[in-house]
């Protein structure tokens, strides 16, 4: 018989949004920007952000070469941490603070001629999600499930020192 792959199923995460998006997260001075918001701003891990106030009033997110924070991995978005930049953004360990990050018409200044600044508007809010909590059932469950390995364990290790 002749196995063909017909299409992968797995593996294939669904994408929240196509949107460029910056979220604080409920952890202290975490700030995210969303897959669709480190492409469209050629933003890879280890490159730096900054979060700087413009003249309008309105906070901004900035590519730089070296000054800023410097950007992580985190699946696949980017993650940096700054307390002052979350703090100013309304990040708080309640909620996430969504921001929409407007890469049509970055703007730019004479004084970095190199540097590209996004605008952010924040679009929503979400609550820290919830942990789940355990039924006395699911807990009973739990303890069995480790006792019984416990015991596997020391048998297996009884078995073992019989060999020798």
């Amino acid at each position: 018989m002749n196995f063909a792959i017909k299409r992968v199923l797995s593996n294939v995460r669904p994408a929240g949004t196509t949107e460029a998006q910056l979220i604080t997260t409920p952890t202290k001075g975490t700030i995210k920007l969303n897959a669709p918001a480190s492409e469209k701003m050629g933003v890879y891990a280890g490159d730096f952000l900054q979060i700087v106030e413009g003249p309008d009033g309105h906070y901004y997110v900035a590519k730089r070469k070296e000054d800023g924070n410097k950007t992580a991995s985190n699946g696949s978005s980017l993650s940096f941490s700054s307390d002052s930049s979350w703090l100013a953004l309304g990040g708080n360990d309640k909620e996430r603070v969504i921001f929409a990050i407007d890469t049509e018409n970055p703007q730019e200044t004479e004084d970095l001629p190199e540097v590209k600044f996004y605008k952010l508007t924040e679009i929503g809010r979400q609550d820290k999600p919830k942990r789940k909590e355990l039924t006395e059932e699911q807990r009973a469950e739990i303890k069995e499930k480790r006792a019984a390995k416990k015991v596997g364990t020391d048998i297996a290790s009884e078995s073992l020192e019989d060999q020798e």
